[in-house]
Order: C-alpha cells, then structure tokens, then sequence
C-alpha cells in the first residue's frame, strides 16, 4: 500500500518534533558555541596562533611531499624502506588533516550553530 507524501509528513510529523525537542539542549549549546567562536576569531591571539598552525602545516605539507618523492623515485626499493616512507608519508598527510581541522574549527561550529539556531527556532514555532 503507498502512501502520499502529504500522509507520510503527517504520521512522521509527531517523531520528527519529539526528536527535535530531545535535541534541545545539543542544539543550545552549539548556539552557545558559535558566539563564544565569532568571538575567538576576532581575537589577536586567535590570529597568532593560526600562524603557528599554517607553519606547521607547511612542514607536514613539505614532509608529505619528501615522501611521495621518495616513493616513486625507484631509489626506494626495499620492502622495509618503502613500508618506512608510506608510514611516513600517512602520518604527514594526518598531520595536515589535523591542521586543517583545528583551522577551520570556529568556522564549523559558527556554521554548526546558526543551523542549531534555525532548529532551535523551528522548535519554538512549534510549541
């Protein structure tokens, strides 16, 4: 038996508020967050310590590149060797992702909490 969408919103409608509703507190505290965030990233300090982490990630950048080089070269041949340049290689690559994500960090959770905002409004409406 199918349904139409229309019937389908209305029996899910009951479920999808009562979830909405237990999510209040996550979705208040992201809010939170997102100020305490636009507040950060105005900071000086904030601003000094992105400089730390874009030359540390240039580092790791660099070390990714030094192993990729040394990978295809044809001078690394041994099994120990190239297992030895590939562990290398994916550390520095995890070492740029974690970079990036503590970079980009405020500006997620700024994100994250205007969505929770919006949610948080819904919730409202509907009460």
């Amino acid at each position: 038996m199918r349904i139409s969408p229309d019937e389908w919103r209305r029996r899910t409608a009951p479920k999808q508020a009562a979830n909405l509703a237990a999510q209040r507190p996550h979705l208040m505290g992201l809010a939170q967050a997102a100020v305490r965030m636009e507040l950060l990233t105005g900071n000086e300090a904030w601003d000094h310590f992105l400089r730390y982490l874009e030359a540390a990630k240039e580092k790791f950048v660099e070390a990714r590149q030094v192993a990729d080089a040394a990978l295809v070269s044809g001078v690394v041949v041994g099994h120990d060797d190239i297992l030895r340049w590939k562990i290398l290689r994916a550390e520095a690559h995890a070492q740029v992702q974690l970079v990036d994500a503590i970079m980009t960090l405020p500006k997620d959770v700024i994100s994250d909490g205007e969505k929770a905002k919006g949610l948080l409004e819904r919730l409202g409406e509907a009460a």
